[in-house]
């Protein structure tokens, strides 16, 4: 990546943070139904780290709840997807 390109991503980034204030998150709300939902963006706690999900891969348990071999609350519907290419958008020091 080219000094240029860093410094146009990092610009972007900077915009996209001063306006975004939710996320979209994939969830699985009953066997065979999945649903695209929108959370609020938070602040990261100390000690931890935002990050911005460029792509995320589906595991076999992730398959498998969606199939309904793993129980669904109703109330607390499973987000799915764990294996993230991201980038850290915001450090919260201790």
């Amino acid at each position: 990546m080219s000094l240029s390109e860093y410094n146009e991503m990092k610009s972007t980034e900077a915009k996209m943070s001063q306006t975004r204030s939710t996320y979209r998150a994939m969830q699985a709300v009953s066997p065979g139904k999945l649903e695209l939902t929108e959370k609020p963006l938070l602040d990261p706690p100390p000690g931890h780290v935002r990050i911005r999900v460029e792509a995320c891969g589906v595991c076999h348990t992730d398959a498998a709840t969606v199939e309904g071999m793993f129980p669904i609350q109703e109330d607390s519907p499973e987000k799915i997807g764990e294996a993230l290419a991201a980038f850290v958008r915001s450090l919260r020091s201790l």
